[in-house]
This record gives structure tokens, sequence and C-alpha cells, in this order.
């Protein structure tokens, strides 16, 4: 996992998945490059790249360049070559490498493995190599959206990469793993159908927190800051291209009784800058910004304080979100765009309402259609959102992993 030390889920992966792994049976290690997130301890044998406890100006100077843009994208490549490098020379010792993700290099462990043979990897693909907004209107990243466009479609998806795709297929064995269908599909038809018959579809794993001791609304709300007796919105996770927080702040601005929390690094992408956002329309003073990473022990709070998770997603984004798992663990309605995948399991599974995606009056509207909605509609989306995460256990994942294991290594 390299970017275990990044904002945003590789963290929360890390700590959960070897765990999962090693209760279905496996012999697990957590391979990082330097170490995971706030300091967090994997429950698995964990081995860095750069240790966690050494070398303490290298690891600041690494952490000044993942907060600029550019150095930020050098630092990220950097860190998958090393991550990658370290477990090719140890992969003599295990039976798979399952790598959670490499993006946005998907060619990297293909190019680093094409001089061996026989090596056995296990990659999981998400949908972001493949969701480019046509334009930087929804990002705010100004001159650099070009510049990240032209890397993604000449670099990172040109098609002169396919006869490495190939030679690498022949030569080592892989199996890929996607969220949902429409991730699958879009890789089976990517680059020439360079990995079809290679991808399967295994939903990620949603942890129930397990909370020792229910927090309330109101200490939550105490503890945050946030006024007791209005409605409160939540907008959580690390921005990026596919999210559209635009679309948010320009229906709060018809919602003057409504507060926002916005908790989430944001300096790890090109998305949207959330102050800057905040104060062109006006709304610092109905806005809380949490600006860091929030770690899984302070979670609780932030869900148990608001009344409904907003997730917004531009047109170009088809599949799924870690956010929709992360609102469910906590048993927290979501009010969703209507984006392909995600919209279809928000709808599916009865967790909350959906709007028009990047329409503001349309969410506007679902806002106010919760805000009329009496307790035992809103508690039923809550034991949805319980049905969800049981539907979707880590362990399920587990056993998913352990079948495309036995495909690799018989």
């Amino acid at each position: 996992c390299p970017f275990a030390n990044h904002g945003g889920h590789s963290p929360y992966a890390a700590m959960q998945e070897p765990g999962a792994l090693s209760r279905a049976g496996h012999q697990v290690a957590l391979l990082t490059f330097n170490g995971v997130m706030s300091g967090c301890e994997a429950t698995v044998a964990h081995t860095s790249v750069i240790p966690p406890g050494r070398f303490r100006l290298l690891h600041v100077l690494i952490e000044q360049m993942r907060t600029s843009v550019v150095p930020q994208w050098t630092m990220r490549l950097v860190e998958v070559c090393a991550t990658l490098l370290k477990a090719i020379l140890m992969q003599s010792s295990y039976d798979v490498v399952h790598l959670r993700e490499a993006e946005p290099f998907p060619f990297m462990p293909h190019l680093l493995c094409l001089p061996a043979r026989g090596c056995r990897w296990m990659v999981w693909l998400i949908g972001s190599n493949l969701t480019v907004p046509e334009s930087s209107k929804k990002t705010g990243s100004g001159w650099l959206f070009p510049l990240y466009r032209a890397a993604f479609q000449g670099l990172v998806n040109g098609r002169f990469w396919i006869p490495l795709y190939r030679a690498s297929l022949r030569r080592n064995r892989w199996r890929f793993a996607t969220e949902d269908d429409v991730t699958r599909t879009a890789y089976e038809k990517y680059l020439g159908g360079a990995f079809t018959g290679h991808i399967s579809v295994l939903p990620l794993g949603v942890n129930d927190p397990g909370i020792a001791r229910p927090v309330t609304r109101e200490e939550s709300r105490r503890c945050l800051r946030l006024p007791g007796d209005r409605m409160v919105l939540l907008v959580f996770g690390a921005s990026h291209l596919g999210k559209d927080l635009e679309t948010v702040v320009r229906a709060l601005v018809e919602l003057p009784d409504i507060v926002l929390m916005y908790a989430g690094a944001t300096s790890y992408s090109l998305g949207m800058n959330p102050r800057r956002l905040f104060s062109r329309y006006g709304l610092e003073r109905r806005v809380r910004v949490f600006d860091y990473y929030i770690p899984e022990s302070e979670k609780p709070a932030f869900f148990n304080a608001a009344d409904a998770c907003i997730l917004s997603y531009v047109r170009a984004f088809k599949t799924s979100s870690s956010m929709l798992n992360e609102s469910c663990r906590f048993g927290l309605p979501v009010i969703s765009s209507d984006a392909s995948t995600l919209g279809r399991l928000v709808r599916e599974h009865r967790v909350g309402l959906t709007f028009e995606t990047e329409d503001p009056v349309s969410l506007k509207e679902a806002v106010r259609r919760f805000s009329r909605l009496s307790h035992v509609e809103v508690d039923e989306f809550r034991r949805n959102c319980a049905a969800f995460v049981q539907r979707r256990s880590p362990d399920a994942w587990a056993r998913g992993c352990t079948g495309l294991y036995e495909e690799l290594t018989t």
C-alpha cells in the first residue's frame, strides 16, 4: 500500500484489509512507503521502505513535497516506484503480491515486473484513471488542469503502453479487481482491451466502527462547536477531481438555515480549494472547515454530529464512492448525486436521497425534502445503512480475495 501515509482512504485500507485477510487464514505482511497516516499501527507484520521511526528529516521533506501540487505528483511517483521495487525484491517469500493501488501510475508495476517471470500479482483498479473532468470549472485548479489532463491522456492512458501490458500479462500472472461492474466494463475496454479476461468485481469491505461508547449528537456538536438547533450537513473526505463541491456551495447559498461541515485534507489533490470557494460565495460563517486527515478515532464525532452526508460528484464520475461506505458505517443517511453507480446504490439500498448531478437547484430541493422527513423515515434510512454494511463485510471481501489468490497460484 504505497500511499498509506496519504490522506484519503489508503490509511484506513492499510489498517483494516490486512487484518481481514489474516482472519481468512492467510499469512499477511503489509508493505508501505513510510508508514501509516497518523502513526496508526497495522494489525499484521509491517515493513516500510523508509521506517517511520528513523530518518526524521527525510520524513519532514517528504511531507512538505506532498503539500504542493507539482512536487506532490513527483513524490507519488517516487513512492510507487520505491514500494514496488521493494515488493519485487520480497516477492520470492510470498505466494502473491496484492497491490492496493498505484494510481495514477497503473503502468508502473507492469514496467518494473517486465524483466521477471512467474510473478503473481493482484492489483486493485479504481476509476480515477478513467475520470478526468472535461474542464477546470468544477475543480478550481486553474492553469494546472490542462497540464493534468494532458498528462492523463498522453501519458497515463497513452496507447503506447499497450505492448507493455500485453508483454507483462504473458510473462507474469495478474488478476485485477474493481469495486463495481461499471469500472470493470470500462477497464475491459481500456487501451484496446489489454486487461480483458483478467478483471473481477470485488466490492470493498465496510468495517463496523465498533464504537465502545456511542457518542450522542449533542456531545459531538459541542465537541465540534456546531449549533445544536440547526440542520448540519457533512462533506467528508479528501478533495479530488471527481468531487463537485461547487454544486454543494451554490445550493447552500439558497439554504440560509443550514450549517455545513467540511472535513478532510485539501492539500493532496487538484480538487477545488474549499476555503476559497466558501469565501467567494460569502459562506464562511455557515461552514466549519476541518482541513486535516480525520483519523478513525475522530470519525464518530463528525458523522454523529451531522443530519446527512452530501455526496456530490461530477458527471464523469461513474463508479461508487468510499464516502458512501463511510456514511453507512456510521449509520448516517446520504444526499447523493445520481451519477451512475453511486446513485444506483443509494436508491437500491435506500440509504438516502439523490439529486441530479451538478445541479444545485436539484440538491437544494433534495435537502428540503430530507428536512421534512419524519423520524420514522430517517430511522429507516439508518437501518438500511446498517444492512448495507452487513452485506459488505471485510470478511466477505477477504473471501473474494482468497478466490483470486487461488486462481493465481493454481
